[in-house]
Formats: C-alpha cells, structure tokens, sequence
C-alpha cells in the first residue's frame, strides 16, 4: 500500500487557494490489488485500498501500471477535486462488492 499525506486541517486552507505546483507520478508500477495474494490467487486484503491519498494537493499521474483500488481523503466542501489522469493502466478493486476508486470526506 502506498499512503501519501498531505497538508493538515490547518495549513490546507492556504494551500487550497494556490495551485500545487507537485505531481505524483506512478509509472510502470505493479500494486498488487488486495496488497497480496492469498491461497488460491485471492487477494489477501480486497477491500484495503492500493493508493491512499489524504488531503494531497497535487496533481496525480497512474500510467502503465496496474494497480489496486485508489482512496481520495479531503474536504470535499472547501476543496476542489485534484487532477487525477490514469492512462494505459489496469485499476482493479480485487473484490466486485468494492470500488475501484472512492472519495471520503476528512472534515
């Protein structure tokens, strides 16, 4: 799993009025979906997300990978939704009772 954290609850709404100039780029990556595979090639983990991105402010590329379900934590009443592009990859949630991408509010 790869978690990245942004700003918190109080710096963020200084941040939100500028741009982020930041990019997180996963590019020829494998997150295994489910974290790992248990017997038989089930995911060991399915509903654990792959990319877990709180209060990131900058702008996120997924290119020629194959990952895992993807959360977004902000405050999606003052925040904007960040740019988000994923190109030529697989985005598997490992379970169909769970989504591939989902977005929860931090505040």
């Amino acid at each position: 799993m790869v978690h990245v954290e942004g700003y918190g609850p109080k710096e963020i709404e200084d941040v939100q009025k500028s741009r982020c100039p930041a990019e997180l780029v996963v590019r020829h990556c494998t997150l295994v979906p489910g974290w790992t595979l248990a017997h038989e090639c089930q995911p060991r983990f399915p509903a654990e997300p792959n990319l877990a991105l709180v209060n990131v402010r900058a702008r996120v590329s997924i290119e020629h990978s194959i990952v895992g379900s993807i959360e977004v934590t902000e405050d999606e009443v003052s925040a904007d939704p960040i740019p988000m592009t994923i190109t030529d990859s697989i985005l598997d949630a490992a379970d169909r009772a769970h989504a591939s991408m989902a977005l929860s509010g931090a505040g």
